[in-house]
């Protein structure tokens, strides 16, 4: 037999055949999913082939996605810490001791069950976001006067932009997402105007028109949005064209408002907007919790997958407990762009004229939550 090791880059093991895989400290490796769906084929055969992936869990991984995807093929194995008879409840108290100084909980390098190594305390940096929380039944229409917005991350890896409304209160709903990768910014443009309501042709006709044309194309959306925030690095002038990428995306059709707030700071506005408060329903008396962001969706399904799943899994940075980490990557794109909605509407000193509403009918007719809040 012969063993070859390849290093963890992205096209890792492409067009190498083999009996066996093994991913070794797999939901550690920077290119994960890259190197799956590279490595994969290699061993896809109707005669035989295996993998075998060893980890320590790390959240919001592929490793992680695996592990609970009820229809993965992979047959799954825990091994706790006492899967070694030598290892006393003596010996985990003096490893306890030993690494009290580098980990919070030594559960992280040493569980017990498969529960409790998904479940380690103070990973998770959204601690306060839950489903039952942030995921509301949408409105059946939303009224006119609500202020709506656009806030967006791009790269070429992944477009992740959202929409949402802000109501007379300055409650935020997002109510659309849209989560796609391999975009050149024309593109990326054209999948946002085509859901604001915009009256694009087909994709190729799209990619031949001029700058004026598409700028025109984009005043017929349906949808009236006041602003689209966007991160500041899309606006750094590109050495070798004198162009920002923010001038490719009005060129495009797309006018993006630069955030200027720094990553700390956000982190802290987007913890304020996901804060669990309690109120009541003013029909029944019972009490519910509510935040000032919420998210459009019901039993069965929300209308932004992407970030709910990255709020869920985003750990706090380990050398910062105060931002969360920029890796893996996949779970920051959405979060990113979040954090610049949340960042810049805090900063704002002048928000666009609403429309005063003073009768707790016209409360109604908006928002059920509206109603419930103005008569606490």
């Amino acid at each position: 037999s012969t063993f070859k090791s390849f290093p963890a880059s992205k096209e890792s093991a492409r067009s190498f055949t083999a009996n066996l895989v093994i991913l070794d400290e797999w939901a550690f490796q920077q290119w994960a999913r890259e190197i799956w769906s590279s490595a994969y084929p290699s061993i896809n055969r109707p005669t035989g082939g295996q993998v075998i992936g060893l980890s320590t869990i790390e959240r919001g991984t592929l490793f992680e996605d695996i592990w609970l995807d009820k229809e993965s093929n992979f047959k799954k194995v825990f091994l706790p810490w006492t899967a070694d008879p030598r290892r006393t409840q003596e010996w985990y108290k003096k490893t306890e001791i030993d690494l009290r100084h580098t980990l919070k909980d030594v559960r992280s390098e040493y569980p017990l069950t498969p529960e409790e190594a998904l479940a380690i305390p103070g990973g998770v940096f959204f601690k306060e976001f839950s489903i039952k929380t942030h995921i509301k039944s949408p409105l059946e229409s939303v009224p006119e006067w609500y202020v709506k917005y656009r806030t967006m991350d791009y790269g070429l890896d992944c477009l992740a932009c959202y929409w949402i409304y802000i109501d007379q209160e300055g409650f935020g709903r997002i109510y659309r997402e849209v989560h796609l990768s391999g975009l050149v910014i024309g593109r990326a443009a054209y999948e946002i105007l085509k859901v604001s309501g915009a009256s694009v042709p087909a994709p190729e006709e799209w990619d031949t028109l001029t700058v004026s044309e598409k700028q025109e194309i984009a005043q017929t959306q349906t949808e009236n949005i006041f602003l689209t925030y966007a991160p500041i690095d899309l606006f750094n002038r590109a050495s070798n064209t004198g162009k920002s990428n923010a001038e490719v995306w009005n060129d495009n059709g797309i006018v993006l408002t630069k955030v200027k707030g720094d990553f700390e700071q956000g982190c802290l506005s987007m913890s304020e907007w996901l804060h669990p408060l309690e109120t009541k329903d003013v029909q029944t008396g019972e009490g519910y919790m509510t935040s000032r962001l919420t998210i459009d969706g019901g039993e069965d399904w929300n209308c932004a997958p992407n970030l709910v799943h990255s709020l869920l899994n985003i750990q706090k940075d380990k050398n910062n407990p105060k931002v969360y980490a920029k890796q893996p990557h996949i779970l920051s794109h959405s979060v990113d762009s979040i954090r610049c909605m949340a960042t810049e509407y805090n900063q704002e000193s002048l928000e666009p004229q609403r429309p005063q509403i003073t009768r707790i009918k016209d409360y109604e007719m908006a928002d059920p939550e509206i109603s419930n809040r103005a008569q606490m």
